[in-house]
């Protein structure tokens, strides 16, 4: 041991990859030793940040007179579990991110600053005290009321995952939309609560929560702890406490309330388990998915991962028997499944995006007095102003798109960088006052709907429409009790919603998908149709959907359509396997942005070369460098090295080479540069 005595090595919440070294706080803790995952307030340069207490070290390399002392430490004992600290690790080295950056991660955001944990208050919003509509009387235990008859296929998916409590198991349990995949996450919970212990559920996105929250609340009488990004800062801090310390049995949130420390942690749930949102697109770049099932490999529980639409992923971890696979292959009750068909728009004029078959479909809905919902992914009034005169299109001056109009606000606005500007009356190059919208987004279909049906009550349900707190909740309850006639979305109204009386769904406009520059672009196509589809006819009336597409014998939509979600996995698996892409390889895609595209290209050539000398590349892929999809992005150039192998091994053992090396190769401030662990998106 030095002269100094013990040396504190940590982690600190910055960009920096390793260690840091520190003198104990002058104010020693009280009644407690110094033990890996306290929190600490820290010199750090100029400023002041906090650090997690890693190690504790007898030497330390750096200089006696360089060596400070911590300011304070801000917890008497550690927030995290030795478990909890170890899935925090493995994280920062798979995804290769600094560790101090993945603990903060982990943290609510109040507690990434100097606040003590007994500081936090108990929460109230979220859990059982809310819940004051709820039935009084238990039937039994934490249930407040017995759920639906099952099937055969609900009751055997539930045994089967009962059996392996309390030992690691994944389960793939697709079932179509409808099926009832919901009653039977609640089934395992009824056991898990009687067996004291503790459940995570994660979906992809926050306008979900309500919606699970609520059949949560309607049949247990437990704690949740409600978890997502929408909660106010204290809330959110006293729910996570909850679930840290047991109170919390049932913990409900988005991908990061996948570092919730749990106890008693004996059940996973991933709900859409297909769904992107579940990889979050900055900062720490990890999968919620992928960081669930090593969780429940860690904590020797099963976890569940529910979709109609799986993943190609898991669809082939559960061909390899990596996943046990459970179907339910039947919609839940009396409800059937809804009829499909093709509506071919090639030589057929448009109302807005609206073919003359679907508006009189939809007029036969109307008076059949039934609901009706419209699916269009692009929101605004127009993705496009021309000019007819000189052929001028409003672009964004920052990123390598198109201005949409946002009529109402009268505004054209990037959708990718944020940029907003007014509608100009006039042509700024040649100054005709006569300027051409051009395509249609969810405001004009929503302007020519209310042409069309005059007396007809109609919501819009987009970002635009939503912005404001509980919007989106009240919304989504009223399209529920049937209270619209026509509901017309994006993408938000695709996740798992329930609306009971929606029994005709168009879908106006999915044909990028069949074209798209990404690999994965036919996937999430082919997923976000089947779940659109899948909000019609989900009660007793027989539900019909019809897809406008101007490539209707486009093989992959005949085989939709015609064979279903499962044979359009199997023909996909098949084309990937083909061209040598995930599943049946694994990726690495090293992004770079500069001022000049020519900066990003030239450090992506050397990071290329570098990776080429290394003895652990014999068996590694370059593809590239090339420009980005977007080159241009918020006034910075974007390209991209993809770097692949066989499998997930040879990467791993690459990148412990090639990162610290990878790090030492940029050239000052130039260049920004992310590494993307099996990356979601090649754009």
């Amino acid at each position: 041991m030095n002269r100094l005595g013990k040396v504190l090595q940590v982690a600190v919440v910055a960009p920096i990859d390793h260690l840091f070294d520190y003198l104990p706080p002058l104010q020693p803790l009280i009644n407690n030793e110094p033990v890996r995952g306290l929190r600490l307030w820290l010199p750090f340069g100029k400023r002041e940040c906090l650090g997690i207490l890693w190690n504790i070290a007898n030497n330390t390399e750096c200089p006696e007179d360089k060596l400070k002392p911590a300011l304070e430490w801000i917890d008497s004992k550690p927030l995290w579990s030795k478990e909890d600290l170890e899935l925090l690790a493995w994280t920062a080295q798979y995804y290769v991110y600094p560790l101090g950056e993945v603990l903060a991660t982990a943290l609510p955001t109040k507690l990434r600053r100097k606040t003590a944990i007994t500081q936090i208050a108990t929460a109230k919003q979220g859990w059982i005290e809310s819940c004051t509509t709820i039935p009084q009387v238990l039937k039994s235990g934490n249930l407040l009321n017995i759920g639906p008859k099952l099937n055969a296929d609900q009751d055997n998916a539930i045994t089967t995952i009962k059996a392996a409590f309390g030992k690691y198991q994944a389960f793939l349990l697709e079932g179509i939309t409808g099926s009832g995949k919901t009653e039977v996450y609640l089934r395992l919970l009824e056991h898990i609560l009687a067996q004291h212990a503790q459940a995570l559920i994660l979906v992809p996105e926050i306008g979900l929560t309500p919606q699970m929250q609520q059949r949560l609340l309607e049949r247990f009488n437990t704690k949740i702890a409600l978890l997502h990004s929408n909660r106010s800062e204290n809330t959110r801090a006293a729910d996570w406490q909850a679930a840290r310390t047991g109170v919390a049995s049932i913990v409900l949130g988005t991908r990061t309330a996948i570092f919730t420390p749990l106890p008693r942690l004996a059940l996973i749930i991933v709900d859409e388990e297909h769904d992107p949102s579940f990889k979050q697109h900055e900062g720490l770049l990890y999968s919620a998915r992928d960081i669930a099932v090593w969780r429940a490999w860690q904590r020797h529980c099963p976890v569940v991962l529910g979709s109609a639409t799986p993943s190609l992923e898991t669809v082939q971890n559960a061909i390899l028997n990596r996943y046990s696979k459970l179907e339910l292959p039947k919609r839940a009750g009396a409800a059937s499944s809804p009829k499909m068909d093709l509506i071919d728009i090639s030589a057929t004029k448009l109302q807005a995006g609206l073919s003359p078959a679907l508006i009189r479909l939809l007029k036969d809905n109307l008076e059949a007095k039934q609901q009706s919902l419209l699916f269009l992914n692009r929101r605004g009034y127009a993705p496009l102003l021309r000019c007819y005169n000189c052929g001028w299109t409003a672009e964004c001056e920052h990123c390598d798109a198109r201005l949409t109009t946002h009529q109402k606000l009268d505004i054209l606005w990037c959708h990718h960088c944020g940029t907003q500007q007014a509608t100009p009356k006039q042509c700024p190059k040649c100054q005709n006052t006569k300027l051409k919208f051009l395509g249609q987004g969810t405001e004009r279909l929503e302007q020519t709907l209310t042409k069309l049906f005059k007396d007809i009550s109609l919501v819009r349900i987009d970002r635009d429409t939503t912005s404001k707190k509980n919007v989106l909740e009240q919304l989504l309850k009223e399209s529920q009790a049937g209270i619209h006639p026509i509901i017309l979305g994006t993408q938000m109204l695709a996740k798992g919603h329930h609306f009971p009386a929606v029994t005709l769904v168009g879908i106006l406009d999915l044909d990028q998908g069949l074209y798209g520059s990404d690999y994965r672009a036919t996937e999430r196509m082919a997923q976000l149709l089947m779940q659109v589809a899948g909000r019609a006819g989900r009660v007793t009336k027989p539900g019909r959907v019809v897809i406008q597409t101007y490539h209707p014998e486009h093989i992959l939509l005949q085989t939709l359509i015609h064979k279903g979600y499962r044979a359009f996995a199997q023909l996909a698996l098949k084309e990937r396997h083909e061209a040598r892409l995930p599943p049946f390889t694994a990726q690495v895609l090293l992004r770079a942005d500069g001022t000049k595209l020519e900066t990003a290209m030239s450090f992506l050539t050397d990071a290329a070369n570098l990776g080429k000398e290394l003895p652990t590349h014999s068996k590694i892929e370059f593809w590239g460098p090339a420009p980005a999809i977007m080159a241009k992005l918020a006034k910075r150039y974007r390209a991209q090295l993809l770097i692949q192998a066989e499998n997930r091994n040879l990467i791993r053992k690459f990148l412990v080479d090639y990162v610290p090396k990878l790090r030492q190769l940029t050239p000052s401030s130039k260049v920004r540069w992310t590494l993307d662990v099996d990356p979601q998106e090649i754009s």
